[in-house]
């Protein structure tokens, strides 16, 4: 199977520092990527890449094999959603108007559809009862929620999230990623940044892991997912043991 989204030897710099160093890696139809490592790493660089917000030094991203950047912005909004680390707005729109704008592509559908993809995001990401309020209202993970419902009344088939999970309770981290492992298994291509290393775990396909602005290691989650390769990633003891109850890696930090 081809990949929708791959980066060819992509090199990002700052200056003299390269954020994101020759880095090649693949996105597959009816997955879900995990990208982990450290703060520091390169994650959030690269899934700019990935989007083509940002545009590399060296290297390309292709989008269905042709350049990121070749695809018109209409066309790239159809085929790819991005959820950034955090959503500022300038005027304070109610929740029901924010994941309205995810709609935007699709100018060309019925007032119809854009209703029931919108109605059908609030309720996957449980915020059909704050559709009323002002988004600046909301607490953090309300507001992490309401523009993931965004991204998925896009209805975009490819779908980049920095950290979806990094604000919000634990019985929403698990909603968010069953979200994303059904969109997986229904044909789509999903890539999210994690710190969450347990998260990754249980529902990710495949882990890439950065550190440097390097991918050190990419492929299966359990075959990466291992105690060494993460004690020396983020420079802290880890074990990881089976999980006792699902089948996936159960990653422990321990005392250093």
């Amino acid at each position: 199977m081809s990949a929708v989204l791959r980066a060819a030897g992509v090199t990002f710099r700052a200056g003299d520092t390269a954020l994101v160093d020759a880095v090649d890696l693949d996105l597959d139809p009816g997955e879900v990527l995990g990208i982990v490592g450290p703060n520091g790493a390169g994650k959030s660089t690269l899934l700019g890449l990935l989007a083509g917000d940002l545009v590399p030094d060296e290297g390309e991203v292709l989008l269905d094999g042709r350049p990121v950047g070749a695809h018109r912005p209409l066309e790239l909004a159809r085929r790819r959603a991005v959820l950034p680390q955090s959503t500022v707005l300038q005027f304070a729109f109610r929740v029901l108007e924010v994941v309205m704008m995810g709609r935007y592509p699709h100018r060309e559908a019925t007032p119809a559809d854009d209703d029931a993809s919108v109605e059908a995001a609030m309720a996957r990401a449980d915020i059909g009862h704050l559709r009323h309020r002002m988004f600046p209202t909301l607490s953090g993970g309300e507001r992490a929620r309401a523009s993931f419902a965004r991204v998925l009344a896009q209805d975009s088939p490819i779908v980049l999230l920095d950290e979806p999970s990094a604000s919000l309770d634990v019985r929403h981290q698990e909603l968010v990623m069953s979200v994303l492992r059904s969109l997986a298994d229904a044909g789509g291509s999903v890539a999210a940044i994690l710190h969450d290393l347990n998260l990754a775990a249980r529902h990710a396909d495949r882990v890439a892991v950065m550190s440097g602005g390097k991918v050190v290691e990419a492929g299966p989650t359990a075959e990466v997912l291992r105690a060494d390769l993460l004690t020396a990633v983020y420079q802290h003891p880890v074990a990881v043991v089976p999980h006792p109850e699902l089948d996936c890696p159960l990653v422990l930090p321990l005392r250093g």
